[in-house]
């Protein structure tokens, strides 16, 4: 596999790392609907931490195809799965980790969401290595997935469900 690929793949790793940490940081909770609110999340619910992951790798992936990606026919369907993959990790740690906790600690979670980013990336990478599918129909599927979940990642921060996936760590939604 190119050097430069697996590069990408680091700095992808970082960038979503630091780019997820500033927008938790940045939590901003205004009142009318903004791209700020849809990007960032409004409460500490595991739905609302999962745009965390997914934003600022989706972000990287445009950059990143946009560089080399571009070259390589598996790229946007390697992506696509690392970045879910990555999504129902963190979710399955979050739900497995945290009834055996007598409360919920804060490195606990950097550490779940450090994990699932580095999942995104590093299946990513393994999957460019053995994937061969990337024809216009499987590009277009997945970008169609992708925006399919950034979507329900906007529309469900202004009407969550009751769903415990979307009440914030003070058990409200």
């Amino acid at each position: 596999m190119d050097n430069m690929l697996r590069q990408w793949h680091i700095y992808g790793f970082f960038f979503t790392v630091i780019m997820g940490t500033v927008i938790h940081y940045g939590m901003v909770r205004p009142k009318k609907l903004s791209l700020l609110r849809a990007m960032c999340p409004i409460n500490e619910s595991m739905w609302e931490n999962l745009k965390l992951l997914f934003f600022p790798a989706v972000l990287f992936s445009i950059i990143e195809y946009c560089v080399v990606g571009r070259y390589y026919l598996s790229f946007i369907p390697a992506r696509a799965c690392g970045i879910i993959f990555a999504m129902l990790f963190w979710v399955l740690l979050f739900y497995a980790f945290t009834p055996l906790l007598t409360r919920f600690y804060v490195s606990c979670g950097v550490f779940m969401f450090f994990a699932s980013a580095a999942s995104c990336f590093l299946l990513s990478w393994r999957l460019l290595e053995m994937l061969t599918v990337g024809g216009l129909f499987a590009k277009l599927a997945c970008l169609l997935l992708l925006a399919a979940l950034g979507f329900l990642l906007v529309r469900f921060s202004f009407h969550p469900r009751t769903s415990p996936l979307f009440l914030d760590s003070a058990g409200k939604k």
